[in-house]
């Protein structure tokens, strides 16, 4: 599991792709590898990705295969990288809210699985994915305006 565990830190979640690549990894190793100290990372590593892709059905499918996951406290012996131990506050209550049939607070919680993602690849640390991220910025609002303007010509 700790080699798919550093796979799935390698995916960077923004495509389609990359969400589906970290889902089906995930499911394949929690389903198929014996559970050890990266089990629960890997649990919040494919809620995470269905959350982001709006899979609410996925969500709560995979919080109810690993409820023990979301419903316990996280050991210090356990693979959870310091920058992402937001998800074990965030994930749960997200998964409880569809579990009642109340997808609001997951959609609240997309938007800041979203934010945090993007807050995370701003840092200094990582200057050519700003540049990548602003520059396809800047395209999206070209492509916005020229569509916007052969609307009313």
């Amino acid at each position: 599991m700790w080699t798919v565990a550093n796979l799935i830190l390698s995916i960077p979640r923004w495509s389609r792709a990359d969400r589906e690549a970290v889902t089906s990894t995930c499911s394949n190793a929690l389903e198929m590898l014996p559970h050890d100290h990266v089990s629960r990372y890997l649990a919040y590593m494919l809620a995470e990705a269905q959350a982001l892709g709006r899979d609410f059905k996925g969500l709560k499918e995979t919080g109810g295969r690993f409820s023990m996951s979301f419903n316990s406290r996280r050991e210090k012996s356990e693979f959870f990288p310091e920058w992402q131990v937001y998800l074990t506050d965030l994930l749960p209550p997200a998964i409880e809210a569809v579990n009642a049939g109340n997808s609001q607070p997951a959609k609240r919680t997309f938007y800041t699985l979203w934010l945090r993602r993007l807050q995370r690849s701003l840092t200094p640390e990582n200057p050519r994915r700003l540049v990548v991220i602003i520059l396809r910025i800047v395209l999206a609002l070209i492509i916005l305006a020229y569509y916007a303007a052969s609307l009313f010509h």
